[in-house]
């Protein structure tokens, strides 16, 4: 009987290729089609600022409107820098204009654009 059971459940579980297989894992999005929010092949600065103030509350995990070194995962250095009026977190305020600076380096052809070859993924980057 109990053979009999064991044949019953390996059958069971042959028959579904859900469980017997592992998912394929998803490809992770792409930061520039994320950030060209009207798909036209390029990020302008609007584009390039709404994504950060996504990323922003995304990466502010307990939700008080700042982001602290740990949630800014920012190297020390950089969160001191960006962090303006010296308390300790990131305003959004102080978090978009710490990344306005990542804009304008990005913009090599200075079109007021980031193309896909200019970002190589900045735009998905949530620290400063």
């Amino acid at each position: 009987m109990q053979r009999i059971q064991i044949l019953a459940l390996a059958a069971a579980l042959a028959a579904v290729p859900a469980l017997a297989d592992p998912p394929e894992a998803a490809a992770p999005p792409d930061p520039h089609a994320l950030a060209d929010r009207d798909q036209d092949g390029g990020v302008d600065r609007q584009e390039f600022h709404a994504r950060q103030v996504d990323a922003f509350f995304f990466a502010d995990r307990d939700k008080d409107g700042a982001l602290t070194p740990a949630e800014a995962a920012a190297a020390e250095a950089s969160f001191r820098a960006a962090d303006r009026n010296g308390d300790g977190t990131l305003s959004l305020e102080e978090f978009q204009e710490a990344r306005a600076v990542d804009f304008g380096a990005a913009d090599t052809n200075h079109d007021g654009s980031l193309s896909p070859a200019e970002v190589g993924g900045a735009t998905a980057a949530p620290a400063p």
